[in-house]
């Protein structure tokens, strides 16, 4: 299972190549335990649970395993040299695309120390600038989202925040999403993206206070009952000033 796992990670990356690189791996795989293998064989279970294949510094050490991994029989010097150049070239390609990530990440970082400091507005043709030459790298679109809903800028947002969820979908992705669409007064798909929001993690209290929001909006007042009632009594699971500022709403509404 692993192994498949592994396969169709590289394959939905990067298609045939991908698979190619893999079916190499498996036709020169030994039962003799290497420092190789066992480099390939953890990111193998590496992708298990993430996308490996999406960061250079793992494709590299890939490229460099897969060109030091000895063959269980006996190539000759041609095809084995063949082999190890192949395997090198590929480090080579390789190499510029970790140099362009290292640079990209360290432009990023310094725009989001900046940001801290309540620059957010001031620094929006930086990340103009950086989305301009995207590394891959998801978490960039949901901070560039974060920081155009932050500064009002609430359809940008949804665009980057919709390229995110195509690689990058958690419960963050949509509620920011929501928030988007919310701020726009865009019920329909706000409560679509809170309900969803709400599915992808039941124990959290704001998809339902914002839906409550939103039926108490568009004069759906039997519906915002049920949730509140729902809010007032669904467990707390880690008491926070904010889940109690929720349920105290809660009550008001339906005193109200």
């Amino acid at each position: 299972r692993q192994r498949q796992m592994f396969i169709r990670d590289m394959y939905v990356v990067f298609g045939l190549i991908g698979l190619l690189i893999i079916m190499i791996f498996i036709i020169k795989c030994t039962k003799k335990i290497t420092a190789p293998l066992l480099c390939i064989l953890s990111i193998a279970i590496f992708s298990l649970f993430s996308y490996p294949t999406r960061y250079s510094t793992i494709l590299l050490l890939l490229a460099y395993s897969l060109a030091e991994l000895k063959p269980s029989d006996k190539p000759g010097i041609c095809l084995k040299l063949i082999g190890q150049i192949g395997g090198y070239v590929i480090i080579t390609f390789l190499s510029f695309f970790l140099i362009r990530d290292v640079i990209f990440e360290s432009r990023w970082g310094n725009i989001v120390r900046i940001a801290s400091l309540g620059k957010t507005r001031e620094l929006l043709k930086d990340y103009e600038d950086l989305y301009n030459f995207w590394n891959g790298n998801p978490l960039f679109l949901y901070n560039y989202g974060a920081v155009l809903n932050k500064t009002g800028l609430y359809r940008n947002s949804i665009c980057i925040m919709e390229e995110c969820e195509n690689s990058f979908n958690d419960y963050n992705v949509q509620l920011m999403l929501a928030d988007d669409y919310y701020k726009l007064s865009d019920w329909s798909n706000s409560l679509e993206r809170y309900k969803l929001c709400f599915l992808m993690c039941p124990n959290r209290f704001v998809p339902l206070y914002k839906q409550m929001l939103i039926y108490d909006e568009i004069g759906d007042y039997v519906k915002a009952d049920s949730l509140a009632l729902v809010i007032i009594h669904k467990p707390t699971k880690i008491p926070s000033n904010t889940i109690n500022r929720i349920i105290k709403e809660a009550n008001g509404y339906l005193e109200k």
